[in-house]
């Protein structure tokens, strides 16, 4: 690979392969364009490793075509099929190794994966339309955040654990609103009940206090008993308030908005509740 003479318009792999750690989508296309001429120069090469690489190259740039007709996902299969002929010969060189030697069989998921390859695109469209960034992204934030907190071992079931508890940790909806730390009027009951026209604010407290009602129930003909608390005596009322919406995970953008409050729809937050 470090040999291969150098070009314009191609990438020259001139420090080899092997220290590339993380490969992207164009690291895959540079090398596909130098791995069938490297395969042919080595020496001990024989025609069945050449007809696996050729097929496996065909598979992969017909697979990435923008537009597919039947002949096009015939020729697909073709190539598949032309590789499973003569697969074995990695078997047979040694090529195929493990820890503990030779391993004599290439049951790899992603080798089986190719085989719905030509129904997925019938039935889902051109390979175009999917991408790894979403599952890539996530991954970062979750199972790579998962296994760096625990003790490595069990992994899956502390992995599945921790992501339950993440998740029981996400935020509650009275931390989406965010109230300023001086209130917009302090006054009592009385008094706010004649500045804001609110007839059933009274009540609505009494309900609330009676049955824990929070506004959504019905209660025919109510009427309360539970004395006002000396501590809603005086009120503090805010007439606008922050919303710091939640978000389905860190990499979205954060939304946020100021709401202000009609003078018939007043709303009532219970701040830091005992």
């Amino acid at each position: 690979m470090m040999a291969q003479p150098h070009q314009i318009g191609y990438h020259n792999f001139h420090a080899g392969i092997s220290h590339l750690s993380q490969w992207t989508c164009c690291d895959n296309r540079d090398l596909e364009q130098h791995i069938l001429p490297v395969i042919l120069g080595a020496p001990g090469t024989v025609p069945q490793v050449i007809k696996a690489v050729c097929s496996l190259l065909d598979f992969t740039y017909i697979a990435q075509l923008l537009m597919h007709n039947e002949l096009m996902l015939l020729k697909l299969k073709e190539s598949l099929n032309n590789f499973h002929a003569v697969k074995h010969i990695f078997i047979t060189n040694g090529s195929r190794q493990g820890v503990n030697g030779t391993i004599g069989d290439l049951n790899i998921p992603k080798l089986h994966m190719f085989h719905h390859w030509p129904v997925n695109i019938m039935t889902s469209g051109t390979c175009d339309n999917f991408c790894m960034e979403i599952g890539e992204a996530l991954h970062r934030i979750g199972p790579k955040a998962a296994y760096k907190s625990i003790n490595k071992k069990e992994y899956d079931v502390q992995m599945i654990q921790y992501s339950t508890a993440t998740q029981h940790q996400s935020r509650s909806p009275q931390d989406w609103i965010i109230l300023s730390k001086q209130p917009h009027f302090i006054m009592s009951i009385d008094d706010a009940v004649n500045k804001f026209n609110l007839g059933d604010f009274i009540l609505s407290i009494c309900r609330y206090l009676d049955h824990g009602d929070d506004g959504s129930q019905h209660h025919a003909q109510y009427q309360y008993s539970t004395p006002i608390p000396q501590g809603f005596e005086t009120i503090h009322i805010w007439t606008s308030f922050h919303l710091d919406l939640p978000l389905p995970n860190d990499f979205y953008d954060p939304i946020s908005e100021w709401i202000h409050c009609k003078t018939r729809d007043p709303v009532l937050v219970e701040v830091n509740p005992s």
